[in-house]
C-alpha cells in the first residue's frame, strides 16, 4: 500500500485536496464545539466523527494506485527488450490495465522496479501482461505472476514466490537486494565475455606455440587440475583476487558493497596468514589455455582454506573447518569444487580431525539463488546436516540488516548464519 508521502510525489493534486479538506474540516469542528461547548457528549460524537473522516480520507489516498512507469510490452517485443541491454528485468503478469495490475502487492513491485530503473545500470524493466505461451516456455515458467532476469538473452534468475518479498518497511527491502544478487551475476559474466573477446583475438598465436612443442596433439591437454597446498612463492595478490571476486558474486545482495563500505571479504594479510600457517589449498590449472581461458598450466584456478581445530563434540571428536571456496569462472561447473572439498576433508582428517564443519550465510526473508544451489550441494551431495540435527534454530544465529561482522563487513539484508557439520569418510 503506497504511503501517503508516496501518493503526493505521484499525485500532488490529491495531496492538495487532502490538505483542504482537512483545513476545512477543522475548521468546523472548532464551530461546532463552540456552539455545543456544554454537551460533553454531543463534542465527544463530533471528534469521533472527525477522526473518522480523516482516517477515511487517508484510507482512501493511501489505496489509490500508483501509475507504473514500467516500460509495457508485449510478447513478441521481449525478445527485442533482452537484446537492447546486457541485463534486462520483467515482470509478468496475468492482468494490467496501463497503471494498475490485479494486485496492490505486484503494483508495489512495479513501482519499485520503475525507482530501480533510474538507478541500474545498462537494465531494462519491463512489464508484461498475460505473455504469450512461447514466452513462458522460453522463461520455463509453470504460472504468473513472476520476475524473470536476463543476461546477455539467457535467464540467470527468475521466480513465482512474489511472496518472499513483502514485510520489512517497504518491497524494495527485500526485492533490491534479490535482483542485486543477478546484477553482480551478470556483471561477471559480461567482464568474462570481454575477456574472451581479447582471448579469441590472441588464439591462432597460441595454436602455433603449443604446436611448436613436442606433444602429439594441437589440441590442449584435458588432464584433471591438481589441488596442492598454496606456497610461499604463490601471488598473494592474485589469490586474495580470486577470493573476493567470487564473494562479490557469491554474497551479492547480502553485503553492502559501496563506495562508502567496499566489501571485501579476504584482505592480503588475511591470505598470507593461511599460506604460512598452511591453511590454504589451491587448484592448479594442468591445461594449455584456449580461446576461452587466459590460464596456462600451472596458473591458480581456485583456492580453499581450512580450520583444523574449531570445536569438539559432545563425544570429544575434534572438528576441523573448510570454507572460502573459490573457482575462476572460467572452471565452475566442472566439478572443480568437488576436488577443493575433498582435499579440504583429507587435511583435516590427516590432521586428526573427525568431523568437518561448514558455514552457510543466508538471507533471512527472501531466497538467494547462489546460496541455494551451495546448501543443496552441501546438505543434497555432500551429505552435511544441521549442527544440531534436526533443529534449524540451534544450529543458526540470526542477525538484522545493518549488523557488522569481523569488525569488516556490513549486513545488507537480515541474515542467517547456520552452521552444517558431518564425519570425514
Amino acid at each position: 500500500m503506497a504511503s501517503l508521502a508516496g501518493y503526493d510525489s505521484a499525485n500532488s493534486n490529491s495531496s492538495d485536496d487532502l490538505d483542504g479538506f482537512l483545513d476545512d474540516f477543522d475548521s468546523t469542528t472548532k464551530t461546532t464545539t463552540r456552539d455545543q461547548s456544554d454537551d460533553e457528549d454531543e463534542e465527544e460524537a463530533n471528534s469521533l466523527r472527525a477522526k473518522q473522516q480523516v482516517a477515511a480520507a487517508a484510507n482512501a489516498l493511501n489505496t489509490t494506485k500508483h501509475n507504473i512507469t514500467l516500460e509495457q510490452l508485449e510478447s513478441n517485443e521481449v525478445t527485442h527488450a533482452i537484446l537492447r541491454r546486457s541485463f534486462s528485468v520483467f515482470l509478468l503478469v496475468s492482468k494490467f490495465d496501463g497503471a494498475t495490475t490485479s494486485s496492490s502487492h505486484l503494483d508495489a513491485i512495479a513501482d519499485h522496479l520503475s525507482t530501480l530503473s533510474n538507478t541500474f545500470d545498462l537494465t531494462s524493466f519491463g512489464i508484461v501482461q498475460d505473455p504469450s505461451t512461447h514466452i513462458q516456455s522460453h522463461f520455463h515458467l509453470d504460472r504468473l505472476p513472476s520476475i524473470v532476469c536476463c543476461v546477455a538473452g539467457s535467464v540467470v534468475g527468475k521466480t513465482t514466490r512474489l511472496e518472499q518479498f513483502k514485510g520489512g518497511k517497504d518491497v524494495g527491502e527485500r526485492l533490491t537486494p534479490w535482483l542485486e544478487q543477478y546484477r553482480m551475476i551478470g556483471a561477471q559474466q559480461i567482464s568474462q565475455d570481454a575477456l574472451q573477446r581479447v582471448a579469441r583475438q590472441t588464439d591462432e598465436s597460441r595454436a602455433e606455440a603449443y604446436d611448436a612443442t613436442n606433444f602429439t596433439s594441437s589440441s590442449p591437454a584435458e588432464s584433471e587440475p591438481t589441488v596442492r597446498p598454496a606456497a610461499s612463492d604463490d601471488s598473494i595478490s592474485d589469490l586474495t583476487m580470486l577470493i573476493n571476486n567470487a564473494y562479490k558474486v557469491g554474497e551479492a545482495g547480502i553485503m553492502v558493497d559501496n563506495k562508502e563500505n567496499p566489501f571485501f571479504r579476504m584482505l592480503e594479510e588475511d591470505v598470507s596468514e593461511l599460506v604460512n600457517k598452511e591453511n590454504l589449498f589451491v587448484l592448479v590449472s594442468t591445461t594449455l589455455s584456449s580461446s576461452s581461458s587466459s590460464f596456462e598450466p600451472g596458473d591458480i584456478i581456485g583456492c580453499v582454506k581450512i580450520d583444523k581445530n574449531v570445536d569438539e563434540t559432545s563425544e570429544g571428536e575434534r572438528v576441523g573447518e573448510w570454507g572460502g571456496l573459490a573457482v575462476h569462472p572460467d572452471y565452475q561447473n566442472k566439478g572443480y569444487g568437488t576436488l577443493l572439498q575433498a582435499a579440504a576433508e583429507r587435511a583435516l582428517k590427516d590432521a586428526g580431525c573427525i568431523v568437518a564443519q561448514l558455514e552457510l550465510l543466508t538471507p533471512s526473508n527472501w531466497e538467494h539463488a547462489h546460496k541455494e544451489r551451495l546448501r543443496q550441494w552441501y546438505v543434497e551431495k555432500l551429505g552435511y546436516s544441521l549442527k544440531v540435527p534436526g533443529d534449524y534454530e540451534k544450529s543458526t544465529t540470526s542477525m538484522p540488516k545493518g549488523t557488522r561482522l569481523l569488525e569488516r563487513f556490513l549486513l545488507a539484508t537480515a541474515s542467517d548464519f547456520t552452521v552444517y557439520r558431518r564425519k570425514i569418510p
